[in-house]
C-alpha cells in the first residue's frame, strides 16, 4: 500500500509501486557524481521535483533518469561523429 507522500506524488504515468529515486541512486545509474546530478537537476537537464516537507531534497523518476541517459548518449554520439568528420 502506497504511503501519503506517495500518493500526493502520483501521476497518471507513474505506477503505484514505483518510488522516486534518490540523488544517490541516480548517481550510480547515471556513473556521475551526486553533486552533478544535483546540477542537472537545477539547471533542468534532468527532470527532478522536490517534496514540499523536504524541500533540499531532489527526488527523480526512473523514466526521468533513462530520457536523461538517452540524451547524454545522443550528445555523445553527436560529438563523436563531429570529431570524425574534422
Amino acid at each position: 500500500m502506497p504511503s501519503a507522500a506517495l500518493s500526493r506524488l502520483h501521476t497518471p504515468s507513474t505506477y503505484a509501486w514505483e518510488r522516486p529515486l534518490l540523488v544517490h541512486h541516480v548517481a550510480r545509474i547515471c556513473g556521475i557524481s551526486r553533486r552533478t546530478v544535483r546540477w542537472a537537476a537545477a539547471q533542468g537537464l534532468l527532470k527532478g521535483f522536490k517534496e514540499p516537507g523536504t524541500p533540499k531534497i531532489w527526488r527523480f523518476w526512473r523514466r526521468d533518469v533513462n530520457t536523461f541517459l538517452e540524451k547524454r548518449a545522443q550528445e555523445r554520439e553527436a560529438r563523436m561523429q563531429g570529431c570524425a568528420d574534422n
